[in-house]
């Protein structure tokens, strides 16, 4: 065994040694012969000795196991989950068609957001707080730093949202 697991390795042979009597140990190499495998359930704990390399083998499982857990940070809207690098929060404004593209080149549609390119890069997919997915197309003269404009479909609902503050997620 090598790096991390051989030292989880080791110091649990080493605690497991202390701390329960009759196990038989050789100090020169450290070999423990039987080792300990508590299962525990609602109802009762189960102790089973076993031999060192199975065990080994159990522990070193358990680690990768744990290992591969994802512990990214994580945005779920509806059903769609997605990682995130970094949060801000920004104050956010709505606009509307104007019959023009973005400054990407696109014709704007729900989902587009213009941004400070400083800020947040174009083409970022990001998560606006109350808006939903998003992607960075397009910019605007007002839009400086930690600002931020949602495209909505009609005046009307480009009124309604009004100014507020956000937090936008960027997405991995």
């Amino acid at each position: 065994m090598d790096g991390l697991k051989g030292k989880i390795f080791f110091s649990l042979v080493l605690i497991t040694f202390i701390m329960i009597p009759g196990l038989t140990a050789d100090y020169q190499d450290v070999a423990i012969k039987t080792f300990p495998i508590i299962t525990q359930t609602d109802a009762k704990t189960i102790i089973e000795y076993t031999t060192a390399d199975t065990a080994a083998n159990m522990l070193l499982q358990a680690v990768d196991k744990e290992i591969a857990v994802d512990t990214r940070d994580r945005v779920t809207a509806g059903s769609v989950s997605r990682g995130y690098r970094k949060s801000m929060t920004m104050v956010a404004t709505a606009y509307t068609h104007t019959g023009n593209p973005t400054f990407t080149g696109v014709m704007p549609q729900r989902g587009t957001i213009a941004v400070d390119p400083n800020v947040i890069a174009l083409g970022q997919e990001v998560y606006v707080e109350g808006y939903g997915y998003a992607i960075a197309q397009d910019t605007g003269g007002a839009i400086r730093g930690n600002k931020i404009d949602v495209f909505k479909d009609t005046r009307e609902e480009a009124i309604n949202w009004g100014r507020r503050t956000v937090k936008v997620y960027i997405l991995e």
